[in-house]
């Protein structure tokens, strides 16, 4: 009697799920961020996730410097 040995095969990584639906622009540019990290976290989840992580707050940073200039030009505050 022979033993069976198991075979693993690696299938490539599902494409990202589509949605058809419409989406508020901030989910927007977030699907796209995941359409292309898809492949990055199929290989490497801890590398996707601080590529997110750093992307998040790249953002945040971002929203808070718009928020401070806005209101600095609604109080007429702003620079000349």
């Amino acid at each position: 009697m022979t033993a069976t040995v198991p075979v693993l095969v690696r299938r490539p990584p599902a494409p990202a799920a589509r949605t058809d639906r419409t989406v508020p622009w901030d989910d927007a540019g977030w699907q796209v961020v995941t359409v292309l990290l898809g492949p990055v976290a199929a290989r490497n989840p801890d590398v996707a996730m601080a590529l997110l992580a750093g992307a998040d707050e790249a953002v945040a940073a971002g929203r808070a410097r718009w928020r401070r200039c806005a209101s600095l030009l609604v109080a007429g505050r702003a620079r000349s």
